[in-house]
């Protein structure tokens, strides 16, 4: 039974993140799977994308390391599981590096929790 009340408790959790209002954590994920879905492979994120996903990579434990010359966000297929596709930061000398978002929801349920 406790297991239920926890789940009920993750889900009336809501979010505001780069100033849109997610009513719990599921339309979180829903959004970055739309992200990742809609974009081309190598495609950039637009403005608001970015913005939604810059709230959410602070949440990563390697944010400092990953966000080193930063220039922008895609979304392109992971180098190892090359059916998996996934966001990349792209820094100001071309190189890429992928980074898991579902880590960064992960730990921002987990730091909200607190």
């Amino acid at each position: 039974m406790e297991k239920k009340t926890d789940q009920a408790a993750k889900q009336k959790q809501s979010y505001t993140i780069a100033g849109v209002y997610y009513m719990d954590i599921n339309k979180v994920k829903s959004k970055s799977r739309a992200i990742l879905n809609i974009k081309k492979e190598g495609e950039k994120l637009d403005e608001t994308e970015g913005a939604f996903i810059s709230e959410l990579i602070k949440f990563h434990e390697k944010y400092d390391e990953k966000m080193k010359e930063f220039d922008h966000y895609e979304v392109d297929f992971h180098p190892e599981f090359n059916k998996t596709r996934c966001f990349f930061v792209v820094r100001k000398d071309g190189s890429k590096e992928d980074f898991s978002i579902s880590k960064c929801i992960h730990c921002l349920e987990l730091k909200s929790q607190e």
